[in-house]
């Protein structure tokens, strides 16, 4: 899927590319014609501008487009190769398909309904009208901690980051540029807060696909599971929030700083503060050991049938 993806942006892009520039070419030959020597010269530019460099490739592509057939032909590849090891019969890939495709039905309810609100929140104007509302009350440097702290919560109630930054993006945006105009690097940091908060809330949210899909995987409880995961990123967010969109908000210093400040706090307080936890074996036939590894598999036999488990219920 990753390589028909790339190789999928670098067509679509490439093609759109063409387009456009066939139509500024159309243009400039109308100016010729209408003897318009400021519009050619602007057309001329614009054409020099566009060109096939691989950022622009994958500006200009379709990207939903290229994810979709992405998707689609990896299914068919996984299909392919599970008939052909002779796993399962024709009839037992369909079925387990069309299985597996109900389960993300509500993922794209909820994708959809995010997408729907988006669009409405985008013809009401609502980031203008909450700039005109609070852009009073709220402070430039604080915007990027409220965003992310809201993001947070939205995505930890809904279980979806996708659905988070579809609504909040068509809101915040135009709110960080009316209280800060041209203070692009706000911008960047409201933009990274949305990403960032969705998916801290995504991550610590029991209704989350990943967080359930990946304890169904390991055949973990959830709670449990859900334990592992909000430890380690409470942490990261808190030191991201106080070094980063803090303090980096109020111009204290510059994102870089913010960045290495950030990891260097995470790291600090893992050290100090991480505890060791028992390891399990996974011996084979359902047993497990403390006492090391079988020492007759090979290395890679070690990492594939090594299984982790915290034992802080012990």
């Amino acid at each position: 899927m990753v390589v028909t993806a790339l190789i999928g942006l670098l067509l679509s892009g490439n093609a759109e590319i063409d387009h456009i520039r066939q139509k500024l070419q159309n243009q400039m030959n109308l100016a010729q014609i209408q003897d318009n020597t400021a519009l050619q010269a602007e057309l001329e530019e614009e054409i020099e501008l566009l060109t096939k460099s691989a950022y622009r490739l994958f500006v200009y592509a379709d990207s939903v487009a290229v994810l979709v057939w992405a998707s689609f032909l990896s299914a068919l590849v996984a299909s392919f190769l599970t008939i052909l090891q002779k796993l399962l019969t024709i009839e037992e890939t369909i079925a387990l398909w069309v299985e597996g495709s109900r389960t993300i039905l509500h993922t794209l309810f909820v994708l959809v309904s995010s997408w729907a609100l988006s669009a409405a929140c985008q013809q009401m104007k609502t980031g203008d009208y909450l700039l005109t509302f609070v852009g009073y009350f709220i402070s430039p440097g604080l915007l990027p901690l409220l965003v992310f702290s809201t993001s947070a919560m939205i995505a930890f109630a809904t279980g979806s980051s996708w659905a988070t930054m579809a609504i909040s993006y068509p809101i915040v945006l135009p709110l960080a540029w009316g209280l800060d105009l041209e203070n692009y690097e706000l911008l960047q940091m409201t933009s990274a807060s949305i990403l960032s908060g969705a998916v801290f809330g995504g991550h610590c949210s029991p209704r989350s696909e990943t967080t359930l899909l990946s304890s169904m995987k390991c055949g973990c409880d959830l709670l449990q599971h859900l334990r592992t995961q909000v430890f380690y990123a409470t942490v990261v967010a808190f030191c991201s929030c106080f070094f980063g969109y803090l303090l980096v908000g109020f111009e204290l210093y510059s994102g870089w700083v913010g960045i290495i400040l950030s990891s260097l706090a995470t790291f600090l307080i893992i050290f100090l503060f991480g505890k060791s936890v028992k390891i399990f074996y996974w011996i084979g036939d359902d047993e497990w050991t403390t006492e090391g590894e079988n020492e007759e598999e090979s290395r890679w036999e070690k990492l594939w049938r090594r299984r982790a488990f915290s034992t802080s219920e012990e």
